[in-house]
């Protein structure tokens, strides 16, 4: 049970050191983004780009691959990155550990679950 706390506690304090990083490293330079949708006045704040996703007007034309890359360029434009470093962080760094992180989790708990019912027998 012991070993399963401290993953958790190591996977957490991974997680926000990799988003200091992300966070401290951005350059703060602002670049500009030819990729936001056109018929959309520009997005203020993240709550914006999820609401636009429940207004559904006819004249949005919302296209999810492009309303995808929209978000990517914002999360890029607010923390200093451009669309390139902010894909590449994100899909090419970020998710590939996340899924080793819950692979990783799940096989502790099972290996921790299989010892427990050893244990009991």
């Amino acid at each position: 049970m012991r070993t399963v706390k401290t993953l958790y506690f190591l996977s957490i304090t991974f997680w926000i050191v990799f988003y200091l990083l992300f966070v401290l490293l951005g350059n703060d330079l602002s670049v500009a983004n030819p990729y936001y949708l056109k018929n959309h006045e520009v997005y203020n704040s993240y709550f914006e780009f999820f609401s636009i996703l429940s207004d559904l007007k006819p004249e949005y034309n919302l296209n999810v691959f492009t309303w995808c890359c929209d978000l990517i360029n914002y999360i890029g434009d607010d923390y200093g990155y451009d669309y390139q470093t902010t894909n590449l962080i994100i899909f090419v760094i970020g998710i590939p550990l996340f899924i080793l992180n819950i692979i990783l989790i799940v096989i502790v708990q099972l290996f921790t679950l299989i010892k427990l019912n050893k244990k009991s027998k």
